[in-house]
């Protein structure tokens, strides 16, 4: 394809994160058995950023460890970050969306999640970030502390004008 062929698309700042979140119990019936062991969870989140400060961010997670079984959540939502020095940044979220599997009380499977992190500029396009946060059920008992570490990678996609 020619270069002259790219006028017709928008170049857009795009990052892929790859992600491991923890959850811990914040409500004592939270899942149905090992109440008492936390659930790991590995997925990509995908961010589109909007302005300097804000973006629009997806992410998928899987369980892989903490007897869970099939848990999987999809969650979407909005993000800020907001620079401290010129590698570190801080970061806060507010997703909402589907999850269910493994046990845990997810009721009708609409859960919220919010997170705040920090995170690191290793180069212009890789970053580090560890993030806390809750995720909880809106029809549930399952109630959950985050505890999360990612791997960011900022890159350009570009879409039809």
């Amino acid at each position: 394809m020619p270069w002259n062929a790219l006028g017709g698309f928008d170049a857009k700042p795009l990052r892929l994160r790859v992600v491991n979140q923890t959850y811990f119990k914040a409500s004592p019936s939270w899942r149905s058995s090992d109440v008492d062991q936390s659930v790991s969870n590995l997925g990509v989140q995908i961010d589109y950023v909007v302005s300097p400060h804000w973006f629009l961010t997806g992410q998928g997670l899987a369980a892989y460890a903490g007897k869970a079984g099939a848990f999987m959540t999809g969650l979407v939502g909005v993000g800020s970050q907001w620079p401290v020095s010129q590698r570190w940044f801080v970061e806060g979220e507010a997703l909402l969306g589907a999850a269910g599997g493994g046990g845990l009380a997810v009721g009708g499977g609409l859960v919220r999640q919010l997170n705040a992190g920090m995170g690191y500029r290793l180069s212009k396009s890789l970053s580090v970030m560890t993030t806390v946060g809750q995720v909880a059920a809106l029809r549930g008992d399952f109630k959950a502390k985050v505890l999360g570490v990612s791997l960011g990678y900022q890159f350009t996609g570009f879409a039809e004008k």
